[in-house]
């Protein structure tokens, strides 16, 4: 399994820093290291370079705000600075749970316009408040105590490492996109440019990153714009 050490003893080899046979200095190891943690805080706010997502659940408790992140009400370990999509299950008075979407408000200005925030009913809308280091989430209305399961959901964040010992984690086809678009981030505190090959290899492996983690949902239209006699091709309805 490669570790990290291992992907940084290939990168600096990439950029002709260290050379067959060398041992990579403690200093430049660490440094690499803070380096790769950087990159990936990066890619974790491209939805495309995340792999999964998580669908995380709470049963209502009747407060306004929820917390979101490693000790929060949704436990993720890292906080989310998104809400990829949202429902509300329906707990009670029925023998077979219901679940209902949620719009996604995506701006404080969007949230701050509404009128009467303390209001409580059935909720229809969420507001993801990506506060530091602990999330808010806001329900509106505000859902009642124990009648409803709340769910979000978000980007399983890629992990950093805290030693040069750590495996790497993630499927195989990262590896090539991280050694190369890392080799191409050394390479400027060496003052080396990078080989064409590198670069062109760096973003190749971004390309077929993109190609395996983007996922388009289905484009739905709002109902007061849907047409009625539209025809089917496969129906024929």
């Amino acid at each position: 399994m490669l570790t990290v050490v291992d992907l940084l003893q290939l990168a600096l080899k990439e950029i002709g820093v260290n050379g067959v046979g060398q041992s990579v200095l403690a200093e430049d190891l660490n440094d690499g290291l803070k380096k790769l943690n950087m990159m990936i805080s990066q890619w974790n706010q491209r939805r495309w370079l995340v792999y999964q997502l998580k669908d995380l659940s709470v049963v209502s408790t009747g407060a306004t705000v929820y917390s979101i992140g490693p000790a929060g009400d949704f436990i993720t370990s890292q906080r989310p600075t998104t809400i990829e999509s949202a429902y509300v299950r329906q707990r009670a008075n029925t023998n077979l749970p219901i679940d209902f979407s949620l719009k996604v408000i995506q701006s404080m200005e969007d949230y701050s316009r509404i009128a009467v925030k303390q209001a409580t009913s059935f909720p229809t809308a969420v507001f993801l408040n990506p506060n530091w280091p602990t999330g808010q989430v806001f329900f509106w209305p505000v859902p009642q105590a124990a009648i409803y399961e709340l769910h979000v959901v978000v980007q399983v964040v890629l992990e950093r490492y805290d030693n040069l010992n750590s495996p790497l984690g993630l499927p195989p086809e990262y590896e090539e996109a991280v050694l190369y678009n890392l080799a191409f981030r050394l390479a400027g505190g060496y003052q080396v440019d990078p080989m064409h090959t590198t670069v062109a290899l760096a973003k190749a492996a971004l390309g077929t990153m993109r190609q395996v983690n983007t996922r388009i949902p289905e484009l739905l239209m709002p109902s007061e714009l849907a047409r009625t006699d539209s025809i089917n091709i496969f129906s024929g309805q």
